[in-house]
């Protein structure tokens, strides 16, 4: 999780890695960064497994970031994380949609950040 307050932005990178879920709250712009460019990202997002370096940019507001696992996947759509890899959608094109409202339902409410872990759980046990 990373917090952008003020005007500086919040950036961070990742190693190839399995997929991961971006939340951005409070509706500040997120921005992916890869060799091909940038992309910006809604408020829910997920990218697909990658095989090269990749970075984020919060712009305002708290960036919250799940990695998903292969099962995780499995637990959290249907389709094929093939099909993903490498890209960055909207998370409502790879999980249903009352899924995703649920979760950002959940972790908009929190107030203290350091509540959001236990948030996230609260959201994803449905999927366990």
């Amino acid at each position: 999780m990373h917090a952008s307050t003020g005007h500086e932005p919040a950036s961070e990178w990742f190693l190839p890695t399995d997929a991961i879920i971006r939340i951005q709250l409070d509706g500040g712009a997120m921005t992916l960064r890869t060799l091909e460019g940038r992309l910006d990202l809604p408020c829910a997002s997920i990218v697909g497994p990658t095989s090269r370096a990749f970075g984020t940019t919060s712009h305002r507001g708290v960036l919250v970031s799940v990695g998903i696992r292969p099962l995780g996947w499995t637990a959290l759509t249907e389709r094929q994380a093939d099909a993903y890899r490498g890209r960055a959608v909207d998370l409502n094109d790879v999980t249903s949609g009352r899924f995703v409202t649920r979760l950002l339902d959940r972790l908009r409410i929190v107030s203290d950040e350091s509540f959001l872990a236990s948030a996230l759980d609260e959201a994803l046990k449905p999927l366990l």
